[in-house]
């Protein structure tokens, strides 16, 4: 996972999971989370007992990014594991490690972790990685929705693939209008991409910005495939 990608989560973990910093995530507000990525329930317990490392029915901070990190890859297509990857695990614990030594030297959470979860919409929140990207152009390339080298819109197939993602259709509708970034009614292939990023932060947990961010404005204005 990328920098950004653990900044996302962790966000989520502060701002939802654990508000009031006990070290380990609710059980009652991790289930919440987990399930508003809309996977099976065999699924999601299948995620829990990978990333509960040390068995004891909770989640501390790594494991809870552990957690997440596999459903946004579930999400991606990806298949699940058995166990969690070694090299997942490692860089949950390594992110972790340097937020407890952040906020022991300044006395409380970094000042990007706190600007992040503040506002659950933070530029670092939102930045895709190019793994993230790689698997939001596969879904939209087997969709259809690449294919016709112009612009779509929504009754060319888009209302149908964003009401896939179960969100309610106020925010799907706040989403379209947020990636239609030249206001034409149509979405391009960039901003198809941005469409996908907000509904895959969504499903997340992140809050929808109210204007788009810088990332996915550059991304929004990406020449045609």
């Amino acid at each position: 996972p990328s920098p950004e990608e653990l900044w996302r989560f962790f966000a989520i973990y502060q701002q939802e999971a654990d508000p009031s910093a006990s070290g380990f995530a609710g059980l009652q507000q991790t289930r919440d989370i987990m399930e508003r990525s809309g996977l099976p329930t065999s699924e999601l317990t299948q995620i829990y007992g990978a990333s509960d490392l040390d068995g004891d029915g909770r989640l501390n901070v790594p494991e809870f990014l552990v957690a997440m990190v596999l459903v946004a890859r579930r999400l991606g297509g990806e298949a699940l594991p058995g166990e969690a990857p070694d090299e997942l695990v490692e860089a949950c614990d390594d992110f972790a490690d340097t937020e407890e030594d952040a906020a022991a030297t300044a006395g409380g959470a970094s000042d990007g972790a706190a600007a992040v979860a503040g506002s659950g919409a933070g530029a670092a929140s939102w930045a895709p990685t190019e793994e993230e990207l790689a698997s939001y152009r596969a879904f939209l390339e087997s969709s259809g929705l690449l294919s016709t080298g112009h612009p779509v819109g929504a009754d060319d197939g888009v209302r149908e693939v964003l009401e896939q993602s179960g969100l309610p259709i106020p925010e799907l509708m706040q989403i379209w209008n947020l990636s239609d970034a030249d206001g034409d009614g149509l979405l391009s292939s960039g901003e198809l991409l941005c469409a996908m990023v907000l509904v895959g932060g969504r499903r997340s947990g992140l809050d929808l910005p109210h204007s788009l961010p810088p990332a996915l404005l550059k991304l929004g204005g990406a020449p045609q495939r």
